[in-house]
């Protein structure tokens, strides 16, 4: 994968800025996105300038042999608990979650460019790969031979149960046809299937506050009471859920996102 990063104006790497409105010529300025037409009407804003794309290499490729067995060399002497990410997007969370002392040994997304970046930033092993059905990502766990996980921790879809997720689905439900279910909604139950098959000693479950409200509530009923707070009778403990707020901020704006922990 590929991202894009800026080169200054005038370098070599540097792409034309987009032509003054002297320039445009015929070019109907309506036709323009969004934000060029911003440009183009605003005099005091700067020219912009994009770099050529840059390839970003994974410090553990998940393809390579060799890289495999480095990364289980490395997670063997880690010394710190491991942890397990999905729906791990470019690797925030992540981020947070190594500065608190744990080890990030997987991530998974199946967004392939927050993947590169994620990959190239972390000494995880980042697969990219859809989470949707919770039998085939429990297969792939178990694929993994992992050894003890201390935390699986996983932010799935939110656009279902947030309020402007849920104004554009029914925006796209009336005009192009587009399902009245959206398939997102179910995505917890491979969170819980992951809890299930690595046995964590806790599970970190991140999403928007809406979600307690989803579906009248059953949503996070089905979830809690699910095998995320089941134990088999194999000497452990049944674990207790806890639903908490979480402040965070968002392109300068404060907002909070609910976090579900599960403690054995």
């Amino acid at each position: 994968m590929r991202v894009c990063t800026n080169s200054p104006p005038g370098s070599a790497d540097a792409i034309p800025a987009p032509a003054s409105p002297a320039h445009l010529g015929n070019l109907v300025v309506d036709d323009l996105p969004m934000s060029y037409r911003d440009q183009l009407s605003d005099s005091l804003a700067l020219p912009t300038a994009r770099g050529r794309p840059r390839k970003l290499e994974p410090r553990f490729d998940p393809e390579s042999k060799r890289d495999r067995v480095l990364w289980r060399r490395r997670i063997e002497r880690s010394g710190r608990p491991l942890c397990v990410s999905l729906w791990s997007g470019a690797g925030g969370l992540d981020l947070g979650l190594e500065q608190a002392g744990f080890d990030v040994a997987v991530a998974a997304d199946n967004d392939d460019w927050a993947c590169s970046t994620h990959g190239h930033n972390s000494d995880a092993l980042v697969f990219a790969r859809d989470l949707d059905d919770p039998d085939r990502t429990r297969a792939w766990l178990r694929s993994l031979e992992l050894p003890q996980v201390s935390l699986v921790a996983g932010g799935f879809p939110c656009q279902p149960y947030s309020r402007a997720g849920q104004s554009r689905i029914r925006h796209l439900v009336a005009n192009r046809g587009r399902s009245a279910v959206d398939q997102r909604a179910f995505a917890w139950r491979t969170f819980v299937a992951a809890v299930d098959e690595l046995r964590p000693d806790q599970a970190i479950a991140e999403n928007v506050p809406d979600m307690a409200r989803y579906n009248d509530g059953q949503l996070l009923r089905d979830s809690t009471r699910s095998r995320l707070a089941r134990r088999p009778s194999d000497g452990r403990s049944r674990a207790s859920t806890r639903v908490r707020r979480v402040p965070s901020t968002r392109a300068g704006k404060a907002s909070s996102r609910s976090s579900t922990t599960t403690p054995r």
